[in-house]
């Protein structure tokens, strides 16, 4: 191999840049051919789902800070989506602008929320405090809103619907 240095550095010339390619290629079509590079989930729940021919319901999410108590390190929100039998559809953290918009199968649920202050930075957060729950009836094609009022002064929180 011819020796290409520039001011002490030894450079590959461009022809043998394929030959050390060569095993990143033969790994990746290897995982390829195996199918262990799969989709990632949706963020979303499956709006028919297998065997559904009704359309899927939304559910609006929306937290507001009532009373004039305020967290002073921050706090992280939590749902928790689960039908009646107790199985848990999906537990998301709430976005920093505090709405969610989820697509629910026709159904009963039952809407979970939960807080987790910042102990220090959000980095680090308390156990969860402030939880409360309702449970709720999507229908097909509709459009469901829950608020999630959290009052840090209390210690508490309630959810409202509104269809």
């Amino acid at each position: 191999m011819p020796n290409l240095s520039f001011r002490g550095r030894r450079w590959l010339p461009v022809v043998m840049l394929p030959v050390l390619m060569m095993p990143v290629l033969i790994v990746t079509a290897a995982a390829l051919a195996a199918g262990s590079f799969t989709a990632q989930a949706s963020l979303r729940p499956a709006a028919h789902p297998a065997g559904s021919a009704r359309p899927a319901g939304h559910l609006a999410i929306r937290k507001v800070r009532v009373g004039d108590a305020i967290p002073i390190e921050g706090a992280i929100t939590f749902i928790r989506v689960k039908r009646p039998s107790g199985r848990v559809v999906l537990t998301r953290r709430l976005p920093a602008s505090d709405r969610r918009t989820l697509p629910l199968s026709p159904g009963r649920y039952r809407l979970v929320s939960w807080q987790r202050l910042c102990d220090g930075n959000c980095g680090t957060l308390d156990p969860p405090s402030h939880r409360c729950a309702r449970s709720l009836t999507i229908r097909a094609g509709e459009r469901l809103r829950a608020t999630i009022r959290v009052n840090y002064a209390a210690a508490g929180c309630v959810i409202r619907l509104r269809r």
